[in-house]
Formats: C-alpha cells, structure tokens, sequence
C-alpha cells in the first residue's frame, strides 16, 4: 500500500486505495498464474470483469470501481481474471490493485513509477520505525540476535 506524505498527495493522483506488488525472478525461471475474481458487497454479487485498455481490468458496482493494471495479458470469463505467464531471472511483473468510489477511478502505476512508490514507501516505514522504541521483555532478544548473525 503506497505511502505519501501530506505534501505529495497534494501534487499525485493516485487512486483512492491501492495494494501495488512488484513480482521479481533472482533465479532460475518461475511459472505463475495472477488470478482476480473481485466479489463486492460481501461475495453477494459477480461482477462482470472488462478491459479498459491492454493493461488494466476493471468491474464496477455503481459509483464503485475495482481495477488491476498489470502487464501480465490477463483473459476475462465469467466474473474472473487470470493471466498465466513464465518469469526468468531478472524479470519482473507489477500488479497494481486500486480502489476508487469518491471520485472517478486513477489507474494505478506500474513500471518505473511503481519502482518508486515502492521505494519511496520503504522509505517512508524505515524512517518511521527509526523513531520507534522497544522497553519490554523481548528487548533483550533483539540485541542477542543481532549479535549473532
């Protein structure tokens, strides 16, 4: 879930809510199957899944709209999404999942712009957690593991 501070969501679109993952191969050859299968308003309803353009699909259910971006090349059926593919060593697929029902739907980031909100929000955490303090009875353990390896 892309992180910004206050002062960059003054100057980003981006959607309402977003899951973004970065799938990357180090070795070897990986073969994967993406699967989406949205089911809104608690699983009561199948929404009909549709392609916006070659790389985002989308269901919507009134003002509310569920869409993926990927380059993975998904196919559509019956309320479902899949994309079958090979990754090797050194590739990488991005699957951005957004969320929007405030305001028209922003399609989600995938490539480079991703690579960056993902950094920027790795970023973000460590600064945070670097301002965090542990006093309790697993404190010791911490330092013990550091230590050792």
């Amino acid at each position: 879930m892309p992180v910004m501070r206050e002062e960059e969501k003054k100057k980003r679109l981006t959607p309402f809510r977003q899951l973004l993952r970065r799938v990357e191969v180090t070795e070897g050859q990986v073969p994967l199957v993406a699967h989406f299968e949205p089911r809104p308003d608690y699983a009561r309803t199948i929404p009909k899944i549709q392609s916006k353009q070659r790389d985002i699909i989308y269901c919507d259910q009134g003002a509310t709209v569920f869409h993926l971006r990927s380059e993975a090349a998904f196919s559509c059926a019956d309320g479902t999404a899949q994309a079958t593919f090979t990754l090797r060593r050194g590739e990488r697929r991005y699957f951005a999942l957004g969320f929007d029902d405030h305001a028209p739907a922003v399609f989600p980031n995938i490539g480079a712009p991703a690579d960056e909100e993902i950094d920027r929000t790795i970023e973000f955490w460590r600064e945070w957690s670097s301002n965090c303090t542990y006093d309790g009875p697993h404190e010791s353990r911490q330092v013990n593991n550091a230590n050792n390896g």
